[in-house]
């Protein structure tokens, strides 16, 4: 991974301050997002996609997630919910709200979008819990069906097919409709867990308020549903340079050249 540290702003083509989502597709674009427009991005090239949101939106929270899919569309979840808000699908160019029999897009309020390996899509929300969406099918999971919490920060799926999933309370690991929660009471450094990584020795990186957690499982064999077989440890940023942190919004490596890229609200 490269040692050094560079800013990209508006001569790179990027025309606002601060971003509140990142991807990156499979052309190796980079996606994020501001209240108003979504921007694909490379550092030789960009594209701006303005949101049809309705002017009462305009300069409040706007795209909070997005996930490019395969087939070239890219999801998009609003940090609103209402008329062309919730979640959207950006398809050659044109916007258009997701609904499907009983399920509305517009009804919910999106915090995380992840595309797993069987191509279904999983919507975190900011009090709704998880809904995951395949084909015609959506299933829904909460607070009652063991999630720490209904607010959903991030999702992660690691090499066995397990979902980590940061809320707003700790972090969960799904596998087989079975949750196992990681809290500040089991070690994390804080409960404010944000973005996640994991790498590809099993390694999960979580993004908190203040530090980086990782969470590493010995035993690659087992299902991840005892918290015994779960070793965690916390870098902590002192005063100054990184220390300065508010809140790690994202976070996605650059595979192919080991870069790693993310966006931060630092303090004025």
């Amino acid at each position: 991974m490269a040692d050094t540290v560079k800013c990209y702003g508006k001569s790179d083509g990027i025309p606002f301050p601060y971003a509140g989502a990142l991807a990156e597709d499979s052309f190796g674009n980079l996606w994020f997002g501001s209240p108003t427009v979504a921007i694909r991005w490379k550092p030789d090239s960009f594209s701006t996609f303005k949101l049809m949101i309705p002017k009462s939106n305009e300069g409040l929270e706007g795209v909070s997630a997005i996930a490019p899919a395969t087939d070239g569309s890219v999801w998009v979840g609003m940090a609103r919910q209402g008329h062309q808000l919730g979640l959207q699908r950006l398809w050659k160019d044109k916007w258009t709200s997701f609904r499907i029999a009983r399920f509305d897009g517009e009804s919910l309020s999106v915090s995380a979008l992840y595309l797993d390996k069987q191509n279904a899509l999983w919507v975190g929300t900011q009090n709704q819990g998880i809904y995951r969406i395949q084909g015609d099918d959506v299933d829904h999971f909460s607070a009652v069906d063991g999630l720490s919490s209904d607010g959903i920060n991030a999702f992660f799926e690691d090499h066995e097919g397990n979902m980590w999933i940061t809320t707003s309370s700790g972090v969960d690991s799904l596998h087989d409709l079975k949750v196992v929660s990681l809290s500040a009471r089991e070690g994390l450094g804080g409960n404010r867990p944000g973005p996640l990584l994991i790498a590809r020795e099993g390694t999960v990186w979580i993004g908190n308020h203040g530090a980086f957690d990782h969470v590493h499982r010995p035993d690659s064999g087992s299902s991840g549903d005892s918290l015994n077989r779960l070793q965690l440890r916390v870098t902590q940023f002192g005063p100054g340079g990184f220390g300065r942190l508010l809140r790690n919004r994202a976070m996605i490596p650059k595979l192919h050249n080991q870069e790693l890229y993310i966006l931060i609200m630092r303090q004025p």
